[in-house]
């Protein structure tokens, strides 16, 4: 999409507003965005040292003292410098985080065509490459005047404002992913919330690193729900925070970034990782083996030891994976494991690993405790699975 530097403002992310919900839900997606209008003004809501929320309105109109927009923009202010900046470290590699300010901008719909759309970060490359220190969100008067939405939304922004100026060029799927973990950092699960139990599990059990920012689609969705898991499942066992900021700081792109990531925590004398999730959390391929198991585990299929494997905020939000076990390895189950989607085969005998395409990944699995499950790529022998039937997970990695 090409760029008008005198009508458009390019934002490398857009948040996508989903109009059967009662609050928006947040998906980005490269656009160019909003353009000024000589029939309208501007007006400033609120200003401290960092934040300064302004409103767009129509020529001669004003926004009076009393007005819903101001007690509006005083909230969101005070929660953005007391709630949402304190989160991120002092510096991130080079960027001292305490020289960055925030702008919110409030219009009454965004601009045609992006009315239906709820908020986004809104930057040139231009102004990075400048090193502004500003980070611009636009966000619609109807979402702004909703706390839970506006405190949302402003917190997922406000990262990606961030992340680019630490590292501009990562994939999307993991700007995505770790801006949805940074919402709930903030303690807000709303939005998230709805993206993964709608699209990460109902709709969309396979994860990926490729789906289509842009399509705006349920597949689409789902891609940004699966990404969700994917990161807050390694937040939760392999680091905390302390391996959020590592991905953020990576010199890697992609799962270059996961890998480099878990090895530098890993590597650390005071690692924050436990001693029974070391070997899940020594390297990439071990974390995602452990990822695929948890989603199968956190089914609501009435294994109480295993609800909080994957821990996302309590609940049975995490409990609707829809990855269903096989009696029989199919040619449909096959293709299933090909394109992504993780199966689970429960038979009376061990799978025969020769006649599957060798990308196919098998793990046989016991089901002890949720933090010690044992899982292995031999088939057991009789001494370790004493009961029928086999059970096995198959996936392929991602690339």
């Amino acid at each position: 999409m090409s760029r008008d530097t005198k009508t458009h403002k390019n934002s490398l992310f857009a948040a996508v507003s989903c109009s059967f919900m009662p609050f928006v839900v947040l998906a980005s997606t490269p656009l160019n965005v909003y353009a000024s209008s000589t029939n309208s003004d501007s007006s400033v809501l609120f200003s401290s040292d960092r934040v300064t929320i302004q409103t767009i309105h129509s020529s001669g109109t004003v926004v009076t003292q009393g007005s819903p927009l101001i007690s509006s923009a005083e909230r969101l202010g005070k929660e953005i410098k007391e709630r949402i900046l304190p989160l991120f470290p002092k510096k991130l590699n080079a960027i001292d985080i305490d020289s960055l300010k925030i702008s919110i901008t409030v219009f009454p719909t965004l601009p045609s065509p992006y009315e239906k759309r709820a908020a986004l970060w809104a930057e040139t490359d231009a102004e990075l490459d400048a090193g502004d220190p500003i980070i611009d969100v636009a966000i619609s008067e109807i979402t702004f005047m909703n706390p839970e939405a506006a405190y949302t939304l402003a917190a997922h922004e406000i990262f990606h404002g961030v992340h680019a100026r630490v590292h501009r060029e990562e994939k999307l799927w993991i700007n995505e992913g770790l801006a949805h973990v940074f919402e709930w950092m903030a303690n807000q699960k709303l939005a998230m919330s709805y993206v993964i139990l709608k699209y990460g599990f109902m709709i969309q059990s396979r994860f990926a690193t490729d789906f289509d920012l842009s399509a705006n689609t349920e597949a689409t969705l789902g891609g940004y729900g699966q990404s969700f898991l994917y990161f807050m499942h390694l937040y939760k066992h392999c680091g905390g925070e302390k391996l959020f900021w590592k991905i953020v700081e990576s010199p890697n792109e992609g799962l270059g970034t996961i890998a480099w990531a878990l090895q530098e925590i890993s590597n650390e004398p005071d690692s924050p990782i436990p001693s029974v999730k070391r070997w899940s959390c020594s390297k990439l391929e071990n974390h995602y083996e452990t990822f695929v198991l948890a989603r199968y585990l956190n089914q609501n299929r009435a294994i109480l030891p295993y609800g909080p494997t994957l821990r996302i905020h309590g609940g049975d939000l995490a409990g609707k994976n829809y990855v269903w076990p096989e009696k029989e390895l199919s040619d449909e189950a096959i293709m299933k494991v090909l394109s992504g989607i993780p199966v689970v085969y429960e038979g009376s005998s061990p799978i025969d690993a020769t006649k599957l395409p060798k990308e196919i990944q098998i793990r046989y699995f016991d089901l002890p405790l949720p933090e010690a499950t044992w899982i292995q790529s031999q088939v057991p022998n009789a001494g370790t699975q004493a009961r029928t039937p086999f059970q096995a997970i198959l996936f392929v990695f991602p690339e």
